[in-house]
């Protein structure tokens, strides 16, 4: 019994941080280290690539800065994960941190061509006027608080149909000036992607949506995969809210109370 009582303790505690915590991470395994402030040598999954329709190529592991304060915890956020091996790192305008990505980039001591920057086009400011324009706009703001070129340019959510082929020709345009190297779209579905693709226009060279074990998307990555178009994932541990299912399965099991098992799952 003591030994049962112990475990459930443990499990009280660890749930509360699972589901606090914002900033799980993928990391690579690192090699070696020899100063702390230095650049790690890491495995090749930190930096392993697939190639994008346009020819540019996207590491596969990425640091999210969503939820990450803007200031001194997203500049040491982004710092420390390119110390310790990653590579890409993904922001937008919506997460306000911009400028302190763009900051630790800058202060990593790594060319910048090592480092792939995703950001997003938030067209929930969308004024109504004309797309293109507000489009040029949002973009010249991103590349001043990045203040370098983005690799990846995504429109971040597929709001306002009469405006959405207005946005994604302005991404085609800002992508021939070269300060854009790739462009893509987050959040779509396929009859989203298809009003793109009837009107001629440049395949997205990204898709980033929600996708784990617990929402799986077939048919989107399906499609996607048919027109060459690169799945990227977001939240892939599920922000680590099926973890917490997992343990509290085995607290009901330690101590066979069905109905906190039930009330807690329900939540």
């Amino acid at each position: 019994m003591p030994i049962k009582r112990n475990l459930i303790i443990i499990l009280l505690i660890i749930i509360p941080l699972l589901q606090n915590n914002n900033n799980i991470t993928m990391a690579s395994k690192v090699l070696s280290s020899e100063e702390e402030e230095g650049v790690c040598e890491v495995t090749p999954a930190s930096t392993t690539k697939r190639i994008l329709n346009d020819g540019n190529s996207i590491p596969v592991i990425a640091l999210g800065v969503y939820q990450t304060t803007p200031g001194k915890e997203a500049y040491n956020s982004v710092r420390e994960a390119l110390r310790t091996g990653y590579r890409h790192i993904d922001s937008a305008k919506l997460y306000n941190n911009e400028q302190d990505v763009g900051k630790a980039v800058k202060d990593s001591g790594l060319n910048r061509e090592e480092i792939f920057i995703t950001t997003k086009l938030w067209s929930l400011d969308y004024d109504g006027n004309d797309p293109y324009d507000f489009v040029m706009q949002a973009a010249e703001e991103s590349l001043k608080k990045l203040d370098t070129y983005i690799d990846l340019y995504l429109i971040h959510s597929p709001h306002n149909k009469e405006a959405r082929l207005g946005f994604w020709k302005a991404l085609e345009d800002l992508k021939k000036e070269g300060r854009i190297k790739s462009i893509g779209v987050s959040n779509y579905g396929i009859h989203h992607i298809q009003e793109i693709l009837i009107e001629g226009l440049t395949p997205p060279a990204v898709n980033q949506v929600e996708i784990h074990p617990f929402l799986r998307r077939d048919e989107l990555v399906e499609f996607c995969k048919e027109k060459n178009i690169i799945i990227e994932a977001y939240s892939p541990l599920a922000k680590a809210m099926k973890m917490v299912v997992i343990i509290i399965i085995l607290v009901n099991w330690l101590v066979n109370c069905e109905t906190l098992y039930i009330y807690i799952y329900l939540i």
